[in-house]
């Protein structure tokens, strides 16, 4: 990420993130407040500071999911995808 002035440049950060993280971050920076309903956090914690590598112990792993609810298998089979990734496994 770039914010010249706020944002350190050339370091690496290798917390997870998902793109649903970017609603609240964007909510935060623009003085908004993040509505309840939005589970996801910001990751305004994460961009100021020097840190590299992990900063955010709570930001191990990722999650995700897929649905295909068309008609593509015999049957009305679909190809639903669930994951969760950590710095060691998919």
């Amino acid at each position: 990420m770039r914010w010249p002035g706020r944002v350190p440049a050339g370091r690496v950060v290798d917390d997870f993130v998902s793109h649903l993280d970017f609603a609240p971050t964007f909510l935060k920076v623009a003085g908004a407040t993040v509505p309840a309903v939005i589970s996801d956090r910001s990751l305004l914690p994460l961009l100021p500071t020097w840190g590299v590598g992990g900063i955010g112990p709570a930001r191990n792993r990722a999650s995700t999911a897929l649905e295909c609810p068309t008609w593509c298998r015999p049957d009305g089979g679909t190809y639903p995808m669930r994951a969760v990734r950590t710095a060691e496994y998919l």
